[in-house]
C-alpha cells in the first residue's frame, strides 16, 4: 500500500512555477567610496562624478541611484552608496532593500515610462496649481479693485457731505443773522446793531481771527481763535467766556457803548 502511494506521488507532475517566480529578480550592483571633505553640495557633486566613472558598464545601460549612508561632518570625508541595475531589466519599478556595512538602504529605480507618467503627473497638478494660484490671485486683485472703488466712492461722499455740512452752516448763520436783524427791528433799533458792528471792525486787533459775530436783543459777541481779546479799543468792556466754543476758539462778549450824558439847555440869565 505504502508502494502505491509512493509511485503516486512521484507520478505528480511537479509544480508549475509563474512566470514572475521564473524570472531571476534583477541583481543590482553596488559600490562604496569616500567622497573627499567639503560642503555638502560639493561631496554629492563629487560623488556622482566617482559614481557615474565607477559604473560597471555604460552609462546608457544602466540606471544608477546614489545614496550617502553617512551624516555630513565638516572637515571630513562623507561615505557614499552607488547603485546600479540593468534597464531592460527595470519593467516599471524596481524597489529593493540592500544592507549596506550593516545599515539598510532602500533604493526604487523607476523605468523611463514611469518616469515620464510621474513627470507628467507632476506637471499636471502642477499645471493646476498654477490655475488654482491665478484664479485666486485674480479673485484677490478683483476684490482689491473693488476695495479701492469703494473706499474711492466712500471718500467722495465724505467730501460732498462735509461741503453740504458747510452749506448748511452758512445757511443757518445767514438765518439767524437775519432773524436777529428782524428781533433788532422789532426790538431794538437797526442803527443800535450798525453801531455795533461798525465799533467791532475799527476796534478789531491787526491780528484778531475773528470768525463769527453775534447780536441779539442790543448783546453783542464775536467768535475768535485765541485766548488774546480780539479787540484794543478800550471803551468797552469785553470778557472771555469761561470755556471755548471749540478747539482754541473763544466767545468774546462786548459790552454795551457808554453812553454820553445829555446835554441841558439853562435860561440865559439877565445882563
Amino acid at each position: 500500500m505504502s508502494v502505491i502511494a509512493q509511485l503516486r506521488f512521484q507520478s505528480e507532475p511537479p509544480p508549475q512555477l509563474t512566470p514572475e517566480e521564473a524570472t531571476p529578480p534583477p541583481k543590482v550592483f553596488v559600490r562604496t567610496f569616500l567622497a573627499p571633505p567639503g560642503w555638502p553640495w560639493e561631496q554629492r557633486r563629487m560623488a556622482e562624478l566617482d559614481a557615474r566613472h565607477g559604473a560597471p558598464v555604460a552609462l546608457s545601460d544602466v540606471a544608477m541611484r546614489l545614496q550617502a549612508t553617512e551624516v555630513w561632518r565638516p572637515g571630513q570625508s562623507r561615505r557614499y552608496g552607488a547603485f546600479y541595475v540593468r534597464r531592460a531589466e527595470v519593467v516599471d519599478r524596481l524597489e529593493t532593500e540592500i544592507d549596506l556595512a550593516g545599515r539598510p538602504c532602500r533604493v526604487v529605480f523607476l523605468a523611463p515610462g514611469h518616469q515620464r507618467r510621474m513627470a507628467r503627473n507632476a506637471l499636471i497638478a502642477g499645471g493646476a496649481a498654477c490655475a488654482v494660484v491665478a484664479l485666486i490671485s485674480v479673485s484677490l486683485g478683483g476684490a482689491w479693485l473693488s476695495r479701492q472703488r469703494a473706499e474711492a466712492r466712500l471718500e467722495a461722499l465724505e467730501v460732498q457731505a462735509r461741503a453740504e455740512l458747510r452749506q448748511a452752516r452758512t445757511v443757518n448763520a445767514q438765518r439767524a443773522q437775519a432773524e436777529a436783524l428782524d428781533e433788532a427791528d422789532r426790538g431794538e433799533s437797526l442803527g443800535v446793531a450798525l453801531n455795533d458792528l461798525a465799533w467791532a471792525s475799527a476796534a478789531r486787533a491787526p491780528d484778531a481771527r475773528i470768525e463769527a459775530w453775534r447780536w441779539e436783543k442790543g448783546l453783542m459777541a464775536v467768535e475768535a481763535r485765541g485766548e488774546v481779546a480780539p479787540f484794543v479799543a478800550t471803551d468797552r468792556m469785553v470778557a472771555r467766556s469761561p470755556k471755548p466754543l471749540r478747539r482754541r476758539v473763544w466767545l468774546w462778549g462786548v459790552g454795551p457803548a457808554p453812553r454820553t450824558a445829555p446835554v441841558s439847555a439853562a435860561p440865559l440869565g439877565g445882563r
